[in-house]
């Protein structure tokens, strides 16, 4: 097989570097041929992450263009090149672009396969519930053109989870045995470091973090709302803002602008670090924690990659909103504690009954939770991706 791995913004901080860094390098260790196809380059090899001063907010006019320019950029590279290739990985693009792809294939005759990665289900739009809206108007036309673009190619359809699946299937009207569950990467061997050198890395590389010895509940990723970012602040100002109450320690690039928000709590108990984290200390902070807490919003749709790469594989227990693919990890699966998306109620509970049992009450749980994640590692990946494409 000859592979491309199609991605616009493979540069980028965060999750779109680590998940393409870390599936490219298991493919090419398995495979060797492969490179990554972006809207600026093709890459042999991804080294590290490149800051960007580009705007990728989509829920902006400007972002959306910039989002979508790229990714027809990326479209049009690789149909220059195709003939260097003849399997496809598409990550993190637009899919009104992937049906031009798909359609430009069809028509050039170039004889392949493609794997399509969809991380959210978020092709429903019913206007008599949700008002006229632009961008709900350009998700009807978008999901129209592509479910009717799948028919033109020999193309899979893969997905992070499966409360995933089952939405794909209702939304795209596609066969639930046609669209594969490939799960984030996790589960690789973390490196226990001792007390004192961990403080020591937090201050070398100017991590705020909180500094009393209380319990931590760390919230790591891309601050934004539908993550639940100011729904959490407030709620922990409101009932943990006592000097013995834990802390909630919120890491990661404040993607939505809203630490302000969260500054006017004045909350001694909130700490937050604002920017991204080197990869090489995000093992860090997650040790430096007690536990995980992922209180995302109704309305979330995406993917668990932080409680895989995250809490799973650093032995955290993890506390969730009933939500999407975690919620059912959490509920069905048993690897984590669960409580009710938005409900105060439901989550001041299950903090409480946390802090209230002892660690090994939850021993069995982290235990199934790790080895949920070993099995799912960045090998495992890439080896699903490579067998779609056969």
């Amino acid at each position: 097989m000859k592979i491309a791995i199609l991605q616009p913004t493979p540069f980028r901080k965060g999750h779109y570097f680590i998940y393409t860094k870390s599936l490219f390098e298991k493919i090419y260790f398995y495979e060797k041929k492969v490179k990554i196809i972006s809207a600026f380059k093709t890459y042999d090899e991804l080294k590290k992450e490149k800051p960007s001063n580009l705007n990728f907010n989509i829920y902006s006019v400007h972002g959306l263009v910039i989002y979508i320019a790229l990714c027809m950029a990326t479209i049009l590279r690789f149909i220059i090149f195709r003939k260097n290739f003849n399997r496809i990985i598409i990550l993190d693009c637009e899919y009104t672009c992937i049906s031009i792809l798909l359609f430009l294939l069809r028509l050039l005759k170039w004889e392949g396969k493609v794997t399509i990665q969809i991380n959210a289900p978020n092709f429903n739009y019913n206007i008599q519930k949700e008002g006229f809206r632009p961008f709900g108007i350009l998700k009807f036309i978008q999901s129209y053109i592509f479910r009717n673009s799948l028919n033109l190619f020999d193309s899979k359809i893969s997905c992070i989870g499966e409360w995933h699946k089952k939405e794909l299937s209702k939304q795209l009207f596609i066969p639930s045995d046609k669209i594969l569950v490939i799960e984030d990467g996790g589960g690789e061997t973390i490196k226990k470091i001792s007390r004192f050198s961990l403080i020591n890395k937090l201050k070398e590389n100017n991590i705020v973090f909180p500094k009393k010895n209380k319990k931590i509940f760390l919230l790591f990723g891309n601050f934004r709302k539908d993550k639940g970012y100011l729904y959490i602040s407030s709620f922990w100002n409101k009932y943990f803002n006592l000097p013995k109450d834990p802390y909630l320690w919120i890491v990661g690039h404040d993607e939505e602008k809203l630490l302000g928000n969260i500054n006017l709590l004045k909350s001694s108990n909130i700490i937050v670090h604002n920017s991204y984290v080197p990869l090489e200390i995000i093992s860090c902070i997650y040790q430096k924690s007690d536990f995980a807490i992922l209180p995302y919003m109704s309305n979330y749709r995406g993917g668990s990659g932080p409680l895989m790469k995250g809490a799973f594989t650093h032995e955290k227990l993890a506390v969730v909103a009933n939500v999407s693919e975690m919620g059912r990890l959490a509920k069905e699966e048993k690897l984590a504690e669960y409580f009710k998306a938005e409900d105060e109620s439901s989550l001041l509970d299950c903090i409480n009954k946390i802090l209230k049992k002892k660690p090994d009450f939850y021993k069995e749980k982290i235990t199934n939770a790790r080895n949920y994640s070993k099995q799912r590692d960045w090998s495992s990946l890439s080896r699903k991706f490579m067998n779609s494409l056969e």
